[in-house]
């Protein structure tokens, strides 16, 4: 998802309010990486 939005911002950067695009693509880096992190913490809670 943050590819996609850094593409629409880059692509119509014209017609989508540039911030508001940097802090979806903000939120959804720092989403994704505690959701990874999450999921390795509960593997390894599991194989304990």
């Amino acid at each position: 998802m943050v590819v996609n939005l850094s593409q629409c911002r880059d692509i119509y950067h014209d017609y989508v309010r540039i911030k508001c695009c940097d802090e979806l693509i903000d939120l959804y880096d720092k989403s994704g990486r505690q959701l990874y992190k999450l999921g390795n913490s509960w593997t390894n809670f599991k194989s304990r």
